[in-house]
């Protein structure tokens, strides 16, 4: 489970709560919900972070900034499928070297 799922899995809002003993709870909710609602947030970052990399390019016209754009954006996409998904190392490598 990537950390995203088990955010929203822990906190989520419950529909049903069967049990609560100290550290025990029993809770009931649609697990659909929080698979579309991950998707929603990764499919949503990820976009934001590509396109403000198109956006910064294009209004830098300095080729070291541009390098430095690149590479930052690079390494918070990296970061951000990390995170967000339960992408394997080398699934992670194939992403950011495409």
């Amino acid at each position: 489970m990537d950390y995203l799922s088990y955010l929203l899995w822990r906190y989520w809002p419950v529909e049903r709560e069967f049990f609560r003993h100290d550290n025990v709870h029993i809770r009931q909710f649609n697990e659909k919900t929080i698979a579309v609602t991950v998707a929603i947030i990764t499919t949503t970052i990820s976009t934001l972070l590509l396109i403000s990399l198109i956006v910064s390019l294009y209004f830098s016209t300095n080729n070291a900034v541009k390098l430095a754009i690149i590479t930052t954006f690079i390494a918070a996409f990296t970061v951000s499928v990390g995170l967000l998904t339960n992408a394997q190392r080398a699934e992670i490598f194939s992403t950011t070297a495409t």
